[in-house]
């Protein structure tokens, strides 16, 4: 029965009164149209209802920790029972009160997402969490991991809420089975796929319309044009739910549909904080602790000397080194004159100048008349390309930051299709690299 049917009868009469009227034979399951115009044949109502030991089932689902709803029942979500869709009944396992008790934003977006995304996704889900929103999302692969990866990262945060398309028992995909768990544990697991079932491809769209209902604003990390994140789109703008898009590169085939949604006037979300004041949520708000890098000094940036009786760098210089004199600072020494007309330090040649800058410039530092040279702290530079063999390098420079097809790959750098996959893996295994398939991009080195 589906979900309609079931909200249907829910709204006519108790369950117990339908339970019995289909036991009884009653109220019978409809024949399915057929295509031609016959009808199809299914097991009636009456005799899987039969078949069904609902005590047994109620005592296997208390003994998982398993919750169940109906619509109109004791502890079924507000939000749900006012959707235009309301399922018939839900299950669940964790504390779904407490994570429907908060402002809830649904994360979604392709599996087969790039690192870019991946890195996206949990920061956004930390970062609510961290300021108190639930994170929802479908628990597949891709964006919808990530998020919830990165919202279970959250120090004291807001505990995560998942909406499953299989039983809430049954973890898909297999590969986040641990992640259920502590979904679960932190927060809720939700379905109206009753317990025991596996996923079934028709029931991921219905499951995508529980996420926008329950969201209060939805923001798609990365989209291909067409797939399940869309359809979530669609039933959010159907609700009035706000839409947001995380931007991407334009080259980027899974970031076509966040740029077209983007492009169509949705909103952007740059970082968290984008997210929270479409809520009303307006306090200021970094997109993250801003990393600086060593920058090469300017001519104003040289400490000067004060003036000595030779061209040796002072105490007192080194005084001031150490007492931390900004730098480019004014300095009451700089720009005297000396008697006669001669610059500070006036046993100093030219000659002498000339070759304290060659020294100078052969040490690697920077230095003006009058003025000590001090070295420059560029960093150390990080060569990805060390210890890679010519064809590792000739592959890695042809691989861009955003996605980039093995075609493309191959076509840069001459390299037959077998020796090019040896390559890559190569690449992959160092961390260089990320992707597979059709596509890669590169990583940044650590």
């Amino acid at each position: 029965m589906g979900a309609a049917r079931l909200a249907a009868f829910f709204g006519e009469q108790t369950p117990e009164s339908a339970w019995a009227r289909v036991r009884s034979g009653e109220m019978e399951r409809p024949p399915p149209a057929d295509r031609n115009g016959g009808t199809g044949v299914r097991v009636p109502w009456e005799a899987a209802a039969r078949r069904y030991d609902v005590a047994a089932s109620w005592e296997a689902m208390r003994a998982n920790g398993i919750q169940v709803s109906f619509l109109g029942g004791a502890g079924f979500p507000t939000v749900l029972a006012a959707d235009p869709e309301p399922p018939g009944v839900i299950f669940w396992v964790g504390d779904l009160a407490g994570a429907l008790g908060r402002v809830r934003v649904a994360m979604i977006g392709t599996r087969h997402c790039t690192s870019y995304g991946r890195s996206v996704a949990a920061e956004i889900g930390r970062d609510l969490a961290e300021s108190g929103v639930c994170v929802i999302s479908g628990l597949a692969l891709g964006i919808d991991g990530a998020a919830h990866e990165g919202a279970l990262r959250a120090v004291a945060g807001a505990g995560p809420l998942g909406v499953a398309a299989s039983g809430v028992d049954c973890p898909y995909p297999q590969a986040h089975t641990r992640l259920w768990r502590q979904v679960a544990a932190a927060g809720a697991v939700l379905s109206e796929t009753p317990p025991g079932q596996p996923a079934q491809k028709w029931r991921f769209p219905a499951r995508n319309r529980l996420i926008a209902a329950l969201a209060q604003a939805v923001v798609v990390v990365e989209s291909h044009s067409a797939g399940g994140s869309m359809l979530t789109v669609g039933a959010a703008i159907a609700r009035g739910v706000e839409v947001l898009a995380v931007p991407g590169p334009v080259t980027s085939p899974s970031s076509v549909g966040t740029n077209q949604l983007l492009h169509e006037g949705v909103t952007p979300a740059r970082h968290a904080g984008d997210v929270l004041a479409v809520l009303g949520d307006l306090r200021p708000w970094s997109s993250g602790p801003i990393v600086r890098r060593p920058r090469r000094p300017s001519l104003g940036d040289v400490t000067t000397a004060p003036p000595t009786a030779d061209s040796s760098t002072s105490g007192a210089g080194q005084a001031d080194l150490a007492a931390g004199t900004p730098s480019g600072s004014p300095r009451a020494d700089v720009g005297t004159t000396a008697p006669e007309g001669r610059p500070p330090g006036g046993d100093r040649s030219a000659s002498r100048s000339g070759r304290g800058r060659a020294q100078a410039k052969a040490d690697g530092v920077r230095a003006e008349p009058g003025r000590r040279a001090v070295p420059l702290d560029l960093g150390t530079p990080v060569d990805p390309l060390a210890g890679l063999d010519p064809a590792g390098r000739r592959v890695l420079r042809a691989i861009d930051r955003t996605p980039t097809a093995t075609s493309v790959v191959a076509e840069r750098t001459g390299l037959p299709l077998g020796m090019l996959s040896v390559v890559l893996l190569d690449l992959e295994s160092r961390g260089l690299v990320r992707g597979g398939g059709i596509w890669w991009e590169r990583c940044a080195p650590s």
